[in-house]
């Protein structure tokens, strides 16, 4: 139990999942994905600029992969419109979340995995990883409560979560094998690290539980060095 208490108040500083009901017009992050135009870094350089300075809003993420960019922005729900307008000048933007809780969530691989192998070198994989499972399932549920995405088409919301946990660091590329209400297949392209498949297994079975309304669990293999394919069912 001391080994579990220690992992899951480990965690407690990367997963800030906080709830948004009750909440109108606090502050929000707006999560914009996208792909960088050419030649626009120093405009987008110029853009962050001025949002700080007229205090419109504070990036708080930025991470780039490949051409692609993960750009979030602290902001007044007032503030919304023009801080998107500003980043859509430099930014191809695939997509604009909102979350309107008082933290924005943020989930970085490299502080999770020290976490994770500090608990297994105390606790060993055998009650770890488990645990990892768990924890990733009910982030996978609340991802997509929190980023609302309950008016978007199934296959939509499924593109949104792969999209947000790329630009976190989790994998460098997703492709859709099979979408159904029985079966869903995604291809990763990603560091093949035991903790971090197991957690990613319960993230997207997560997702999938809540997209669908029924338990679903994930299986996977590795079909190369680098691309690993999960494959989630529903729980029986």
């Amino acid at each position: 139990m001391l080994i579990v208490n220690k992992f899951i108040n480990s965690l407690s500083i990367i997963l800030r999942i906080v709830s948004m009901r009750g909440i109108e017009r606090g502050p929000q992050t707006l999560f914009i994905m996208g792909k960088m135009r050419p030649g626009q870094l120093e405009k987008l350089a110029e853009t962050l600029t001025m949002i700080i300075r007229e205090g419109r809003g504070e990036p708080k993420l930025i991470r780039f992969l490949n051409d692609e960019i993960g750009l979030a922005i602290s902001c007044k729900p007032e503030e919304e419109g023009k801080v998107s307008g500003l980043v859509k000048r430099s930014v191809e933007s695939s997509r604009i979340l909102v979350d309107r809780s008082p933290q924005y969530i943020t989930l970085s691989i490299e502080p999770l995995e020290k976490a994770v192998d500090d608990v297994i070198r105390c606790g060993g994989s055998e009650v770890i990883l488990p645990i990892l499972f768990r924890l990733g399932h009910v982030y996978g549920k609340e991802l997509v409560d929190t980023l609302e995405l309950s008016d978007e088409k199934l296959s939509e919301r499924l593109i949104t979560t792969l999209e947000y946990l790329k630009i976190s660091g989790f994998f460098r590329s997703f492709s859709v094998l099979h979408l159904s209400a029985n079966k869903i297949e995604i291809a990763l392209d990603i560091d093949i690290k035991t903790a971090l498949i197991h957690f990613l297994r319960g993230v997207l079975s997560g997702i999938a539980s809540k997209i669908f309304g029924r338990p679903f669990t994930c299986n996977s293999h590795a079909k190369s060095e680098r691309v690993v394919i999960f494959e989630v069912v529903p729980y029986r």
